[in-house]
C-alpha cells in the first residue's frame, strides 16, 4: 500500500517546479519587493515634529494600509502562478483582482473554523486590562488566550488546505475548508511536522538576506561618515534602506512562492492517499 510522500520527496518536488518557473517567479518578485518597499518605507517616513498631528498620522494610516494591501496582493499573484498554474507574469497579474476576494474569504473562513478568533479575543482582554490594571480581566484574557492557541494548534492544521483546494480544484470557500477538514483526517502530525520542518529549512535563506542587508547597510552607513558631507551621507543612507529593504522582500516572496509549490505537493499526496475514518 502506497503512503503519502515524505518532506525529502515533497521538498525535492517543490524545487523541480519551483526551478522550472524561476524566471517569471524571480521577474513578479523584484516588481512587488519594490512596491512592497515603497509602500513601506512610504508610512515609515515621517517627521517627529509633526507626527501627532491628524493629518500625519491619517497620511502614515494610509501607506500602512496600502503596504499591508500590496503585500496580500503580492501574495496572491504567486498563488495564481504556483496554483493555478499561470507562466507569465503578466498572466498572474491579471488573475490577482479577481482571486483578491475569494483569497481573502477563504482565509478568513480558515481563521474563523481554526478558532483563532479565540486567542485574539483573549489578546483584546488581555490588553484592556493591561492598561486599566484590572487583575480579574487580565487572568480572564490570559485564560481565554491559552485556550484560543491549543485550539488554533488543533484544529488549524486540519483547514491548512483549504486555500490550496480551493484555487487548484475551482472550489468554494466552504467547500474548500470542508474538503480541507475531510482530506487531512489522520494527517495532523504530518502537516504539523512538514511545516516546523519547511520553516526549518527556509530560515537560513531567510536569516542570510538579513545579513546581507545588515552588511550593505553597514557599509553604506560608515561611507556616508567618513565621506563628511551630511547630505550624501543621509541619500546613502536612504539608498542603503530602499535597496535592503527591495532585497529583503524579494527573497521573503520567493521564499513564500517556494512554500506555495511545496503546499501545493503536499495537498495534492494528502489527497492521493486518503487515511480511513476511525469507527
Amino acid at each position: 500500500m502506497k503512503t503519502a510522500d515524505t518532506f525529502s520527496v515533497l521538498f525535492w518536488k517543490a524545487w523541480a517546479e519551483f526551478k522550472r518557473m524561476s524566471k517569471p517567479l524571480m521577474a513578479g518578485a523584484i516588481i512587488w519587493a519594490a512596491l512592497t518597499t515603497a509602500a513601506t518605507l512610504a508610512a515609515g517616513e515621517v517627521d517627529e515634529a509633526t507626527a501627532v498631528t491628524v493629518r500625519v498620522a491619517a497620511r502614515v494610516l494610509g501607506f500602512t494600509i496600502l503596504a499591508l494591501v500590496v503585500s496580500f496582493a503580492a501574495n496572491v499573484f504567486f498563488m495564481a502562478m504556483a496554483l493555478e498554474g499561470r507562466k507569465t507574469v503578466g498572466d498572474a497579474m491579471n488573475r490577482v483582482l479577481p482571486l483578491a476576494l475569494p483569497v481573502f474569504g477563504a482565509s478568513l473562513w480558515m481563521l474563523i473554523r481554526s478558532y483563532v478568533w479565540v486567542a485574539l479575543i483573549g489578546a483584546v482582554l488581555l490588553g484592556i486590562g493591561a492598561n486599566s490594571q484590572n487583575t480579574m480581566l487580565i487572568s480572564i484574557g490570559a485564560l481565554v488566550t491559552l485556550v484560543g492557541i491549543i485550539l488554533a494548534i488543533i484544529f488549524g492544521p486540519r483547514f491548512s488546505l483549504s486555500l490550496y483546494i480551493m484555487l487548484m480544484e475551482k472550489k468554494g470557500i466552504v467547500d474548500g475548508a470542508n474538503e480541507s477538514h475531510r482530506r487531512t483526517r489522520g494527517y495532523w502530525g504530518k502537516i504539523v511536522g512538514n511545516s516546523l520542518l519547511l520553516g526549518l529549512c527556509m530560515l537560513p535563506v531567510a536569516l542570510l538576506s538579513l545579513i546581507i542587508v545588515a552588511i550593505l547597510g553597514g557599509s553604506l552607513g560608515a561611507a556616508s561618515v567618513l565621506g563628511g558631507d551630511e547630505e550624501v551621507g543621509q541619500g546613502m543612507l536612504l539608498l542603503a534602506g530602499a535597496v535592503g529593504g527591495v532585497f529583503n522582500s524579494w527573497v521573503t516572496l520567493l521564499i513564500s512562492a517556494f512554500s506555495l509549490y511545496f503546499w501545493k505537493d503536499l495537498t495534492k499526496t494528502v489527497t492521493a492517499h486518503p487515511r480511513p475514518a476511525i469507527k
